[in-house]
């Protein structure tokens, strides 16, 4: 990292948080103020007796707990700053004469005014402070005899940058199996390894009562749904054996059969006082995630076909007035995406609010919303299975199809699962 002049380049360490360890105590001054890692290396190893080396011990505990703040100055100036995320963190030597380009799961975000930079395959949080940081993410030349090297060092030994020569070995590992956008969600949802906050923190409870329901836009009268038809309730686990995901070609489905299986699969059975959190027969993320069952119905006996939204409290169904052009796209690509030749007799979308669950959970809203989804799929498969109703899941929809067949905007009710019955 040698340079000249002004432009010589230069690590400061900083202690973050309040507490210090007996062992840098008398460190304590330097570290608050921030002091370059040489000097700071060799202030330790003047301490008397075994002090030096407690001392170093100290700060290689504390900076595995990300309470050391590392800045990298060029010249007088302040170019970009990392912190530690986890103690799992191990140190990424930067080789000299080696060609550096960005991971491909490195990402860089804004937060507040400054530049973020993390990445699934690191345990370091990088701050971005200057444009010409940015100009390291494009990685160093083997060859070349780099003046932005020092940057190019100070990522690199963070883990957002890669030695080009390492894809042929990446790609014979499992981590060539993952895409950037799964192993990023995969990597924020869960505990450790990032500086993210998770968990029941009720950030938005501030500003009041969870988010209200949206407006909806249901119009005319209520279609009443059946409940249960009277004969005897099927063994479970002989249902679960006996479920399979069936696609045939022109089948209807009755209303009444559509009503038992929304009522055992997806009813609500308990609304608090309040009315802030509502017990399902699924399990939901705090009684907040609740999710609506949006049906397009093509086939069914009694039902106009059309859009619907069950009411899972007075289990009904509701006449959804959006743009039936959109209604239509989103049974035929159901049955496209099902290898079909014809529509499903329904596609039933699951879909939430996701402010609600947000307002009590941060990190984690969107992945609790999923595991949400998995279980009421659970739910109306067997129930369809049950009933002698074929049924399906589907791997994906369109976002775009549902908020126009609804008129709502995804970021208010975002589609999260589809299945098909009949």
């Amino acid at each position: 990292m040698a340079s000249s002049g002004a432009e010589c380049p230069s690590i400061h360490a900083r202690l973050v948080g309040k507490r210090v360890p007996p062992a840098l105590e008398s460190l304590e001054d330097a570290l608050r103020a921030g002091v370059d890692e040489t000097r700071l290396a060799s202030m330790a190893r003047e301490l008397p007796g075994g002090d030096g080396a407690l001392a170093l011990a100290a700060m290689l505990e504390l900076k595995s707990r990300g309470r050391i703040e590392e800045s990298l100055w060029i010249g007088d100036v302040e170019h970009a700053r990392r912190r530690v995320t986890s103690p799992a963190f191990r140190p990424t030597p930067f080789r000299a004469g080696v060609a550096y380009e960005l991971s491909r799961f490195a990402y860089v975000r804004r937060e507040g005014a400054e530049l973020v930079m993390e990445s699934p395959e690191s345990h370091w949080n990088v701050r971005l402070l200057s444009s010409r940081a940015t100009t390291w993410l494009g990685g160093v030349d083997a060859a070349a005899e780099s003046v932005e090297a020092p940057g190019t060092c100070f990522l690199a030994e963070a883990g957002m940058l890669t030695e080009s020569d390492a894809g042929s070995a990446e790609g014979e590992t499992a981590r060539s199996a993952w895409e950037f956008h799964d192993r990023l969600f995969h990597w924020r949802s869960r505990r450790d390894g990032h500086s993210g906050t998770l968990g029941g923190t009720y950030r938005f409870a501030e500003a009041g009562d969870p988010a209200p329901l949206p407006e909806r836009r249901e119009q005319g009268e209520a279609v009443p749904l059946a409940r249960l038809s009277g004969r005897p309730g099927a063994d479970l686990f002989a249902v679960m054996d006996a479920r399979r995901s069936v696609r045939p070609e022109n089948e209807t489905v009755s209303l009444s059969r559509l009503g038992e299986i929304l009522y055992h699969a997806a009813r609500e059975t308990e609304t608090a006082v309040d009315g802030t959190t509502r017990r399902m027969t699924y399990p939901t993320p705090g009684g907040l995630g609740a999710l609506d069952v949006y049906v397009a119905a093509e086939r069914c006996d009694g039902l106009t076909p059309g859009m619907y939204r069950y009411d899972a409290s007075a289990h009904v169904l509701q006449r959804v007035h959006g743009d039936s052009e959109y209604v239509d796209a989103l049974l035929d690509a159901a049955g496209r995406g099902q290898g079909r030749e014809t529509r499903p007799a329904m596609l039933l979308t699951l879909a939430i609010p996701l402010a609600r669950v947000a307002w009590k959970y941060e990190g984690i809203a969107y992945s609790l919303v999923l595991k949400t989804a998995g279980c009421l799929l659970q739910n109306i498969a067997l129930a369809a299975t049950a009933l002698d109703v074929a049924s399906c899941n589907l791997g994906t929809g369109n976002n775009i199809h549902f908020a126009r067949a609804t008129r709502l905007p995804d970021h208010v009710v975002s589609p999260v699962a589809e299945i098909t019955l009949g």
